[in-house]
């Protein structure tokens, strides 16, 4: 259901259908996992992710497929910043890391989704 939820809105807001053996596929039905296990709140009161980690997940995240800018993981630390930022589509966060996960057009992010 949640997948469901999350594709017809990335096809709204991009106005492209999503092909079920495209990349972005796969990362949906990733990050609606790590949605649910981050931020549906059980008849606790509590998270799987507060039972699991013992507290909450206070990560800010933005909506499935939203156009954001990102940093080149190889500049960081480097102090002019013009030609460091790329814009490309969110499509989540690494669970282990907590870093975000950025596509650009060379890594499947284009109009035939």
């Amino acid at each position: 259901m949640q997948v469901r939820r999350l594709a017809t809105a990335l096809e709204r807001r991009t106005g492209v259908g999503m092909r079920r053996d495209h990349i972005i596929s796969i990362l949906l039905v990733i990050h609606a996992a790590n949605a649910i296990h981050r931020y549906s709140v059980g008849q606790d009161g509590r998270t799987t992710y507060h039972r699991i980690a013992g507290n909450t997940c206070e990560r800010a995240v933005v909506e499935f497929g939203e156009i954001v800018w990102a940093l080149m993981p190889a500049c960081r630390g480097v102090t002019t910043r013009d030609y460091m930022r790329y814009e490309g589509m969110w499509v989540g966060v690494v669970s282990k890391s907590g870093e975000h996960i950025v596509l650009t057009e060379e890594w499947g992010c284009n109009d035939t989704m």
